[in-house]
This record gives C-alpha cells, structure tokens and sequence, in this order.
C-alpha cells in the first residue's frame, strides 16, 4: 500500500506517540522498481523525523532504487527489504 502524504505519515507518528506506541514505521513496501519519493520532500524535517526506512520489495535489485539509495543514505534512512530472494543462480 502506498504511504500516502507526508501529512498522513505525519499525523499517524503523532498518533502513535500520543498513545504511547514505541515502533518505528517504515515507509513503502512497493513492488519492485517502485520506490516511494520521500527525498521529494527531505526539506519537511517532521516528515522525516516520522519514519525510520523504506521498504522495498526487492532492493537487491540496484534498479529499484531509482538511484536514491546514497540520497537515502545521506538522509540516514536505512532501505528494508519487505520481501527479497536470491535470483543470481537463475
């Protein structure tokens, strides 16, 4: 399921805390090749206090990163994998 809006993963942090849940969110969990654009809006320092990581199907795929993987990085967001298998056998 998509993330939905900054304001979205916003509110849903400050919920969270509010009622005293202490979990990290990981934003994302696409299918392969698509990555949630959070580097759009790194400017938002409450958008990207409010998640710890994005979630990839398959980031071993350098491909689905888009090339944001070191912007990520930089940001110090970590990249998951929601789902992964090893395919360089096949």
């Amino acid at each position: 399921m998509p993330w939905s809006t900054p304001a979205h993963v916003k509110e849903l942090k400050a919920a969270m805390v509010a009622e005293g849940i202490n979990t990290q969110l990981v934003l994302g969990d696409g299918q392969k090749g698509q990555i949630p654009h959070v580097l759009d809006y790194q400017n938002d320092t409450a958008f990207m206090a409010a998640f710890e990581a994005v979630g990839l199907h398959y980031p071993c795929d350098a491909a689905a990163l888009k090339g944001e993987g070191p912007g990520l990085r930089a940001a110090g967001k970590m990249v998951w994998s929601s789902e992964d298998l090893w395919t360089e056998a096949e």
